[in-house]
C-alpha cells in the first residue's frame, strides 16, 4: 500500500528548474534515502512534501489525500 505518491512533480525558482517531472511512491514499511550533491533539490523536495513550497506542476498524495491544499506561499529563507 502506497503511503506517499509523487506524480510529475516540477518545482522551479524563477528560471531555475530544481525538480523536473519527478515520480515515485513510498509503500508502508519502505525506507527512503535522498542523497545528492549540494544544490540538486533535496531540501526543495522535502519542503514540497511538507507543503511549504507550491510546485508548478504535479501531485503529491499522502495517505490517499491529494495535498494541493497544503501548498500555500511561504516566505523563502
Amino acid at each position: 500500500m502506497s503511503i506517499v505518491t509523487v506524480n510529475d512533480l516540477t518545482v522551479s525558482f524563477g528560471n531555475h528548474l530544481v525538480i523536473n517531472n519527478l515520480n515515485f511512491s513510498i509503500n508502508q514499511g519502505d525506507f527512503l534515502v535522498v542523497i545528492g550533491e549540494n544544490g540538486v533539490g533535496k531540501t526543495t523536495l522535502v519542503r514540497s512534501l511538507l507543503g511549504f513550497i507550491k510546485p508548478q506542476k504535479g501531485k503529491i498524495i499522502i495517505n490517499s489525500t491529494n495535498k494541493d491544499w497544503l501548498c500555500s506561499p511561504v516566505s523563502q529563507y
